[in-house]
């Protein structure tokens, strides 16, 4: 019988001479073979096929929980690393814990003033916000920390940084034109909803700025006093109050933090920081190519190179190396990171039978899902066989022109690894620098370093999977549009 249709009314197998007594040898039919597997010979099948290799993708194999050795994990359990790598983060916020304190130490003051009082009199009144929900700002739509402004009528908040760009009359840019912009006003009704990335996301996508709003940009101004009103209702606000201060933890929370942060730091432990010298340069100054590709052609600048290591170069140890460029804000580009993976196959039509099976009417729902119409940037409500379909196959509209989909952040509702638990693996085994990306256990990975019970951003992983045409067309595309990320991100 087939291994992966099942069926043992095949024309011709081909069995696999790999296994033993204790693991049977399996058996492929040549239809298979060629529709799963068409990078593989039937002598590949005979020497080393796909269950052994672990990278067959019969349904059965698919949805089955795998263990992988993972000696990676293993490393950053022992106590000695945790130690030096909590060390290191310590080392490198407290220069942050130390700016943000003074930012809102300096909204005190501005508040006292405000308000009348001295600044030792000041009590900042604590927000209502669970430990599971997440508040972001209304004009900037980062996370806040601690200390922001909200309005008492409209729930409207605005970080510290948005409060001193507002003083410093910096606004927003004017908008010319709205027909290509992807990032508009958003109200959210309440701060605190717990509203999950993905639902952001969508958000910003599919929103378009109120033709009045560069107009009420102009109108929203800081009063004499430095108080800042509620923004108009274009704007998100509703204009009738001012925003006050207001804050997450209970007070002196940073100022603790910051005491036992700076003992940690200053306890006589040196941190190692690597080499000085960046091995993207020979000694006589010559770029080195294998491991640097050109990315600008500034004049006088010794910033035109990108980091570029292969996967095998990762695992041989160039951490030091990539952490020197980490620190500089650089992005780093690592190459064939395939090449030590399984081989398991990510076309449309395997993740589609990799899908768990329907077990209930949630379990259905969760199969349609809300994909982008790249020529109206409408959401589109689509089953995702279809849209897997689709992507394979190719469809055309309206006046023949192709349908442009784009599904993001799938699958939403759950974790990679439940619904695809094979290329779940598959992903994390791949991730280069895991002391940094791996979701779950990074020991410098600063969400993993997040309190139970504390909600974290969702770091999937998640998958960005769009049609395409061979031109790129002018009245739409599917690429992605220039954003910013709620945290770093790995994109492969």
């Amino acid at each position: 019988m087939c291994h992966q249709c099942q069926r043992n009314d095949s024309a011709r197998v081909v069995r696999c001479r790999h296994g033993s007594e204790n693991n049977r040898r399996h058996r492929y039919c040549v239809k298979c073979i060629k529709r799963w597997y068409p990078h593989l010979t039937e002598d590949d099948f005979e020497n080393f096929c796909p269950f052994c290799r672990n990278n067959c993708n019969c349904k059965t194999c698919l949805r089955t929980n795998i263990i992988i050795k993972d000696d990676k994990r293993r490393e950053f359990d022992d106590g000695k690393n945790k130690i030096k790598s909590s060390l290191r983060i310590t080392h490198f916020l407290l220069p942050w814990l130390k700016e943000l304190q003074q930012e809102q130490m300096l909204e005190r003051s501005v508040e006292a003033v405000i308000r009348g009082i001295d600044a030792c009199d000041l009590e900042v009144p604590q927000a209502q916000c669970n430990n599971d929900e997440r508040m972001f700002c209304d004009k900037c739509r980062t996370s806040i920390v601690d200390f922001h402004r909200s309005c008492k009528n409209c729930n409207y908040d605005l970080c510290l940084s948005c409060c001193q760009e507002l003083r410093r009359g910096l606004d927003a840019p004017e908008i010319e034109d709205n027909e290509d912009l992807q990032e508009g006003s958003i109200h959210k009704n309440a701060a605190c909803q717990g509203t999950s990335d993905e639902q952001v996301d969508m958000l910003i996508d599919t929103a378009a700025p109120p033709q009045d709003c560069t107009t009420s940009l102009r109108l929203w101004r800081v009063n004499r006093n430095k108080s800042i009103p509620c923004p108009p209702k274009e704007l998100g606000g509703c204009g009738s109050s001012l925003l006050e201060l207001r804050c997450l933890f209970e007070d002196k929370s940073i100022s603790e933090l910051l005491d036992k942060a700076n003992s940690v730091v200053n306890n006589g432990t040196e941190l190692e920081l690597g080499g000085s010298r960046c091995s993207c340069f020979t000694e006589s100054g010559d770029v080195n190519n294998e491991t640097s590709r050109k990315s600008a052609c500034r004049e006088n600048s010794s910033d035109n190179y990108i980091y570029c290591p292969s996967a095998i170069d990762v695992q041989n140890g160039a951490l030091d190396h990539f952490q020197q460029h980490w620190l500089k804000g650089h992005p780093v580009i690592v190459r064939d990171v395939l090449e030590l993976t399984s081989g398991l196959s990510w076309e449309p039509m395997v993740m589609w039978r990799a899908l768990r099976e329907k077990r209930d009417k949630k379990e259905a729902e969760r199969l349609s899902v809300i994909a982008l119409d790249c020529l109206t940037w409408d959401p589109v409500d689509i089953n995702i066989h279809m849209f897997f379909e689709g992507y394979s196959h190719g469809a055309f509209g309206q006046e023949d022109l192709p349908v442009l989909l784009k599904l993001k952040d799938w699958p939403q509702h759950s974790s990679f690894e439940e619904r695809l638990p094979r290329h779940g693996a598959e992903f994390i085994s791949a991730l280069p620098f895991r002391e940094y990306t791996d979701p779950k256990s990074g020991p410098l990975n600063l969400a993993v370093k997040l309190p139970e019970g504390v909600k974290k951003p969702d770091l999937g992983p998640k998958t960005y999977i769009a049609y395409g045409v061979a031109e790129e067309l002018e009245i739409c595309d599917s690429v992605t549009k220039i954003h910013c990320d709620m945290s770093d991100a790995v994109n492969k």
